[in-house]
């Protein structure tokens, strides 16, 4: 699980991110200083540079480790970008700055992608204690080697069935095409200063909520800085409401609190009566 989370989210950030902030830091370079911009134009411009500053901020708090870019310099060019002031040289870094974070992305999701594989490899592949027992059978000439090979093969084989058999009873493809958003073609969306990811959100963090907060579907929640798995988070945030409506309800505080806002929408009707 931790490889293809790694591998959505990787492949999200090379493909995605990174070429919509390229798009537009480009349109904000072109245009940025133009005088002749219509209101609805200036306004997207605004907005990119906007988006731009807040993404690549995001990134330098939460990723620091994808860009070997000194972190002082990647807040002077973002800084530029507010002051509506970015030249060539500051353009053409911002550029490069995404271009390492593409290639880190890319490191990271060829690592997950190879591990992955690996694991799957290990599962198919004949254990110890069988490959030991044909080899035994084969130096005491029980077995040709020729049948030693056709048994590794044949073992593999039905490994490799059985392993896509498993695969085939327990996955609702349904199911996985709604949590990973498969049957959408928009991967990636965004609000007034964000980018959003659509595509996989059972296999995002919410590393932008620090409350508890998250998209629908998400694997994790942070509550602070401590990182808790959806389900547990759900279960403590049932019980804390249900140990606030028992103390509501032991000591009548909603009776209370309707009886006391009674009386003070009554206190101010008289007062402004008087007046």
């Amino acid at each position: 699980m931790r490889d293809k989370k790694n591998m959505s989210f990787a492949n999200w950030k090379k493909d995605q991110w990174e070429s919509t902030l390229e798009t537009k830091i480009s349109s904000f370079y072109r245009n940025h200083s133009l005088a002749n911009l219509d209101e609805l134009t200036a306004k997207k411009v605004k907005r990119d540079g906007e988006i731009v500053v807040n993404e690549i901020r995001k990134e330098l708090t939460y990723f620091p480790e994808s860009s070997n870019m000194d972190k002082n310099k990647v807040e002077a060019l973002l800084s530029k970008i507010e002051e509506n002031n970015l030249n060539k040289e500051e353009y053409a870094s911002l550029i490069s700055y995404l271009s390492s974070t593409r290639n880190y992305y890319k490191a990271l999701y060829k690592e997950a992608e190879n591990h992955h594989e690996s694991t799957i490899g290990e599962l198919l592949e004949i254990n110890n204690a069988t490959r030991e027992n044909l080899r035994e059978q084969k130096s005491e000439k029980k077995i040709s080697s020729k049948d030693y090979r056709k048994y590794k093969r044949f073992i593999t084989k039905l490994k490799n069935f059985e392993f896509q058999s498993f695969k085939t009873k327990y996955n609702n493809q349904s199911l996985e095409d709604v949590v990973t958003n498969s049957n959408t073609l928009k991967f990636i969306d965004e609000d007034e200063n964000s980018l959003i990811q659509k595509s996989d959100p059972i296999f995002l963090d919410p590393y932008t909520f620090r409350f508890l907060g998250a998209q629908f579907y998400s694997p994790t929640k942070y509550l602070g800085s401590v990182k808790l798995d959806t389900f547990y988070a759900n279960i403590m945030v049932i019980w804390l409401m249900t140990i606030i409506l028992v103390i509501t309800l032991y000591y009548d505080l909603l009776r209370k609190l309707l009886e006391g806002s009674g009386l003070i929408v009554k206190i101010l009707r008289n007062r402004f009566a008087s007046k």
